[in-house]
């Protein structure tokens, strides 16, 4: 198990940078600069290829005419063994892949290796076809046809040179006078010269070149991901640290700007909206604080009620007068019944989205009546529709009582005026009128009561 979580905590740490802004922006820009620096020494080492190449032919060339010179006086007097010798010498120096000399049938007269002597090219081969590449021989060859390179038996290159052996003056005018004058073209010199150390210091070349680039790479990219780390990263993190703050509902924390490019002016900027939040969000605790005490300290019963007629909320007096009745069904908790009532203001509402007003009796939570004047207002959502009614109530029940306690009183009082066997009158004080008249007092006087009602007793 801790293997485990070791190597998921090393996979999440690498996600983690492969995912950060420091890692991708200074792998791309090393990335450029890599391609950039291998591009231009690539093409400065291919350009310096070039030239060497070019050098190298040069020397060969020259080399192939000192071969020439060196073994003209041998060919004169017709010196074989000298030639021979000549040759071997010559073809026994480091970087030298062979000498032969063909004559004009491409037999191999002289060579470095004496196997070759006496055996025949092809003339369609490299060194025969820069001069019978078409049906009559070339008399002259140009300097860059008389260059090739190919592959040896080992596989590294090999520099070819052919130098064609004119038929001088000398040739012919020889004792020997073995060529006619006719002949331009007595034969060919062709020496090959190794390209293995050229390839090889080339390859070395461009392996440092590869390694120098690499090395520049990391280097550059590792400056650019520290650098973005120390001028984006740092203070991106301290802003995302105050936008967890402020999701959090902390709000006091100060955005500094720690620098004065964009992303301090970002910082300030997200300072400023930090600081309107939280004045914005004082003034809503602050209303919503009002607005609690409000619900909690109206002298009323407060509660809302959702589309299924559930109690959701409830104000203080509505608790001290019915109880914890949240997530009861409201006809239940007034009236303790099992179905809507038949007159429900709440039920009104939640189909017109207008308010409306009713009296109810329900039942305190020890089981007396409750007298009410209910009114009920909706509670809309974002798209306008009805999501619940606030019923708000106001206890009546004294005023109902105190007006049984008066109808009973004034009954009694009526049943005593009218029952005394006497008459009585009630005057006026100030103009002495009949405002009342007991049943005796009618009788006595035979008076309707409508006709003495605000007659003058005088």
């Amino acid at each position: 198990m801790p293997a485990s979580k070791n190597n998921q905590s090393g996979r999440d740490i690498l996600k983690t940078v492969r995912q950060s802004l420091s890692f991708k922006l200074g792998l791309a820009v090393g990335l450029i600069f890599l391609v950039a620096v291998l591009a231009f020494t690539f093409y400065l080492v291919s350009l310096q290829e070039k030239q060497a190449f070019e050098r190298m032919v040069e020397n060969v060339n020259q080399f192939s005419d000192t071969v020439k010179r060196g073994t003209h006086y041998s060919m004169l007097k017709n010196q074989r063994e000298s030639l021979h010798k000549i040759i071997e010498a010559i073809g026994a120096q480091s970087g030298v892949e062979n000498i032969r000399v063909f004559n004009k049938d491409g037999a191999i007269m002289f060579a470095s290796q004496k196997e070759d002597i006496g055996n025949y090219v092809d003339l369609q081969a490299e060194a025969c076809y820069g001069c019978h590449r078409r049906d009559q021989p070339l008399e002259r060859l140009s300097m860059s046809d008389r260059n090739r390179t190919y592959r040896s038996a080992a596989n590294y290159r090999v520099l070819g040179v052919i130098n064609p052996i004119y038929n001088e003056p000398s040739c012919w005018q020889a004792a020997c006078h073995y060529h006619p004058k006719e002949q331009i073209v007595l034969g060919v010199l062709d020496i090959g010269l190794s390209l293995e150390t050229l390839d090889q210091e080339i390859l070395a070349t461009k392996q440092k070149i590869i390694f120098f680039a690499s090395l520049i790479f990391l280097v550059v990219t590792a400056i650019v991901a520290g650098c973005i780390l120390y001028f984006v990263n740092r203070p991106i993190s301290r802003l995302v640290s105050a936008t967890k703050q402020i999701a959090g509902g902390y709000y006091d924390q100060e955005v500094t700007a720690i620098t004065k490019d964009e992303i301090g002016h970002l910082a300030h900027s997200f300072d400023e909206m930090r600081k309107n939040i939280r004045d914005q969000a004082d003034a809503y605790q602050k209303s919503k604080e009002e607005y609690q005490t409000l619900f909690e300290e109206v002298p009323c019963q407060i509660s809302v009620q959702d589309r299924d007629f559930r109690i959701i909320q409830v104000n203080r007096v509505f608790q001290e007068r019915f109880g914890d009745r949240l997530g009861e069904y409201c006809y239940r908790a007034y009236k303790g019944r099992d179905e809507v009532c038949p007159v429900c203001a709440v039920e009104d509402t939640f189909q017109d989205g207008k308010p409306h007003f009713s009296e109810e009796v329900a039942l305190g939570k020890d089981g007396t009546p409750v007298h009410m004047l209910v009114s009920t207002s909706p509670i809309l959502n974002e798209e306008g529709e009805v999501m619940a009614a606030i019923e708000m109530s106001t206890d009546i029940t004294q005023v109902r009582l105190l007006e049984e306690e008066l109808k009973r009183s004034e009954e009694k009082y009526r049943t005593l005026f009218n029952g005394d066997p006497n008459p009585i009158f009630v005057f006026d004080l100030n103009t002495l009128e009949i405002q009342d008249a007991n049943e005796r007092a009618l009788k006595s006087y035979s008076y309707e009561k409508e006709e003495l009602i605000g007659k003058s007793f005088l």
